[in-house]
């Protein structure tokens, strides 16, 4: 009430202030924000620090780290590693030859090779050189990976021999290298290991990789990342510990710029990057990649974090996971937190063009709710962030508005894309803010507020971009893909999502009345959609139509378009087992369609599902199967039927141990350590009985405290809790865990006086 008051007085004022003119004032004249209220407002924007080299190139710092621990490991995958020393050795070898072959400062190099140490020594090579890395995953479509080509102008494109073929079809000269071939192998090993030389061009400004993200005229836009931007996100982070003890798990694209953080993030503070080793990523093998390499760091979408959180025993050894891309589900994050009470939970949020993160929010791990809605926090160091309403003016505190960022994340604009650069990137004269110096903002199409603590909270998108399974998608891309093939005349592209279903939905007009009643051209058009788009961009479900539902106005009236169904087709294949009837019906409560009405000759993907949806229904099966069920056997199987055989076969494999209650014996009985116990007995012993892993509190009580009150509440607790009255003892040379049927509190009270 008092802001309000204070809203309506300020407003007042305006109105006084230009009585002669209120006919021709503008509106935003009109403003309810006091100079106090816009310091205020300019303060909570971010503590825009600079406690990190902002004249540092990237691969710099990772030279820092290889001369002072030459011998620790930088990168691991699978049996194969680098260490520090290997990696700058490799990656100057590359660099030297790389300038010795033309690549100036700026100028775009292609890196198209699946996860692995070439990965990693390709991306440093090429910044090394000067030049900047253009991820290309192998997997996309030729005819994008040649839009890339062209819009770059780039001249080498270094890949794998397995690669090679897709690139020198393309026109145009390009030099494209196979760096696993022996022949590449053995030119590299005459250029010297020592560093490239710096060159005078070569700044913190200047770009150190294009990724290119879905753009709404069609085709994908290339987002110019200068190297202060990855700087200023890895060095001095605030949103998590970064140090030589971090090992974080690089699992996602290449050309996914969390990649960013997974890679730069612990080789330039002296940690081990953990390459994913499997093409294709599943709940299981994340979780067992964790525990082998001793992973403590990690980054997941959304998506796949909702899905992680509903595996039983999540890896201890996690102390930082963070979670963003998309809306994060609080129910998800209780279920993390309830698993992993010591991690660190943390909410990130940030587009491409302000590298990567932006804001943070850090779970509190206590005292939170898991029916609240996950706010995406504050911003991160070297960032500022304002909430900006449609007239282009500070949104009083509470309301929403357009979230604007500014800093050193900033991207240098959009490759070959004057006029959308010169739209997203602005300035709205915030100068007298900020000491009388320009600002340039980047406008990121999110409608935020701020809520009491202070704390950003995202209200949805302002237009036709979406983010899904932790993509940003323009739906004009697919659109306009759509209505470039011969047969659809019009097209409207929506986002579903809810009853956990993530999806793309296409709605088409067809140049041809005689495609109404033609089953089969919903997937033909899936498949031809596929030849030019990444998975990701395809939309799940086709559904045409006659004409378009129109508003009073003539407009699509996009509510009254129908409720998709999956595009069956053809005749339904009953299922004949019980492991096909259940693998239906579990297909169908994934895609929410009728299991009556799925055949076994359909496949998923071409049903609906994507690869989000594919990890869900083999966490699904192997649960209810008892069995491990890889990710990979839905994607190699090409329909249901098929799928079901390989989990029939499996039958006779080793089976998954059911999780049981084990009733209590009584005392002196003992269990076996489970892993976590068994390390945590190991390093007792080692320590000799150090407290490193106790967590002492204190808590200051006003008023009166009744200790016996006390006592009796932390005795009812051990009562109720059998871990708590669970003890390690030492039986025939091994640890067990013993059951205690009771346990004694005792407060101890000491005095202190000043």
């Amino acid at each position: 009430m008092a802001r309000w008051h204070r809203h309506s007085a300020a407003l007042v004022a305006a109105l006084v202030g230009h009585a002669g003119n209120l006919d021709t004032l503008p509106l935003h004249a009109w403003t309810m924000l006091s100079a106090q209220e816009r310091e205020a407002l300019w303060a909570v924007s971010g503590a825009r620090t600079w406690d990190y080299p902002r004249t540092a190139l990237v691969h710099e710092l990772v030279t820092e780290q290889a001369i002072h621990r030459p011998n620790a490991e930088a990168v691991v995958v699978g049996t194969e590693h680098l260490s520090y020393g290997a990696l700058e050795a490799q990656s100057n070898q590359l660099a030297h030859w790389l300038r010795s072959q033309g690549v100036a400062p700026g100028a775009c190099v292609g890196l198209c090779v699946p996860r692995g140490l070439s990965m990693v020594v390709g991306m440093l090579g090429i910044m090394k050189s000067g030049g900047a890395y253009v991820p290309m995953e192998p997997t996309t479509p030729s005819s994008r990976l040649a839009y890339m080509v062209r819009d770059t102008g780039m001249v080498q494109v270094l890949t794998v021999s397995s690669q090679v073929e897709q690139f020198t079809a393309l026109p145009g000269g390009l030099q494209v290298v196979a760096l696993d071939s022996e022949a590449h192998q053995a030119t590299l090993s005459g250029y010297p290991q020592e560093s490239v030389l710096r060159l005078p061009e070569q700044t913190a400004k200047r770009v150190a990789y294009v990724i290119y993200t879905s753009g709404s005229t069609g085709q994908p836009k290339g987002v110019l990342a200068p190297h202060m931007g990855v700087v200023r996100l890895v060095k001095a982070a605030d949103y998590m510990s970064l140090t030589a003890g971090t090992r974080f798990l690089q699992a996602s694209s290449m050309a996914f710029d969390a990649t960013t953080l997974e890679v730069w993030g612990p080789l330039c503070n002296g940690g081990s990057c953990v390459l994913y080793p499997e093409p294709v990523l599943d709940v299981s093998g994340l979780n067992a990649t964790i525990k082998r390499y001793g992973v403590n760091s990690l980054f997941l979408t959304s998506g796949l974090f909702s899905q992680w959180s509903e595996a039983q025993a999540l890896p201890e050894e996690l102390k930082w996971v963070l979670t963003g891309g998309d809306v994060v589900s609080p129910a998800a994050m209780a279920r993390v937190r309830e698993q992993l009470p010591q991690a660190e939970l943390v909410v990130v949020y940030g587009p491409t063009e302000n590298t990567t993160f932006s804001t943070y929010y850090r779970l509190p791990k206590s005292a939170w709710s898991p029916q609240a809605a996950l706010p995406i926090g504050q911003a991160i160091n070297g960032t500022r962030c304002f909430v900006v309403s449609r007239d282009g003016t500070l949104a009083p505190w509470g309301a929403e508005g357009e979230l604007y960022l500014e800093g050193d994340g900033l991207a240098l604009g959009y490759l070959n894309r004057a006029a959308q650069t010169a739209e997203r990137f602005v300035d709205l004269g915030f100068s007298a803010l900020n000491s009388g110096a320009p600002l340039r903002l980047y406008r990121t199409g999110d409608w935020v507020r701020y809520n009491a603590a202070g704390e950003l909270c995202f209200i949805g998108r302002g237009d036709n971009q979406v983010k899904l399974r932790g993509y940003r998608i323009e739906l004009g891309e697919v659109e306009a893909a759509l209505t470039g093939l011969e047969s659809v005349k019009e097209a409207v592209v929506l986002a579903e999502k809810g009853r956990g279903l993530e999806r793309l939905v296409a709605y088409v007009l067809p140049t041809e009345e005689e495609r109404l009643s033609d089953s089969a051209w919903p997937a033909e058009l899936r498949e031809a959609l596929g030849l030019n788009l990444p998975e990701y961009l395809v939309p799940s479900v086709v559904v045409v139509l006659a004409a378009w539902p129109l508003t009073v106005n003539g407009k699509i009236d996009k509510g009254a378009l129908p409720s998709p169904s999956v595009p069956l087709g053809g005749t339904v294949v009953a299922p004949k087992t019980a492991i096909e009837e259940h693998v239906v019906a579990t297909v169908a409560d994934l895609l929410q369609v009728p299991a009556e009405a799925i055949s076994m000759d359909a496949n998923f993907f071409a049903l609906g599902g994507h690869s989000l949806l594919a990890v869900r229904l083999v966490s699904l099966l192997g649960r209810h199967w008892q069995r491990e069920v890889p990710v990979q056997w839905v994607f190699d199987s090409r329909n249901l039927g098929q799928l079901a055989q390989r989990l029939s076969a499996s039958a006779t494999g080793a089976l998954r141990a059911p999780i049981t209650q084990r009733p209590s014996a009584g005392e002196g009985s003992g269990w076996p350590l489970s892993f976590g116990q068994q390390r945590l007995w190991v390093i007792d012993q080692l320590g000799g009985g150090s407290p490193q892993y106790n967590m002492p509190v204190a808590l200051e009580v006003s008023g009166p405290l009744s200790v016996v009150r006390a006592e009796q509440a932390l005795q009812g607790i051990v009562a109720r809790h059998e871990i708590l009255r669970t003890v390690y003892r030492e039986r025939d040379g091994e640890a067990v865990q013993v059951l205690l049927e009771s346990a004694s509190i005792q407060l101890e009270r000491h005095s202190v006086e000043d």
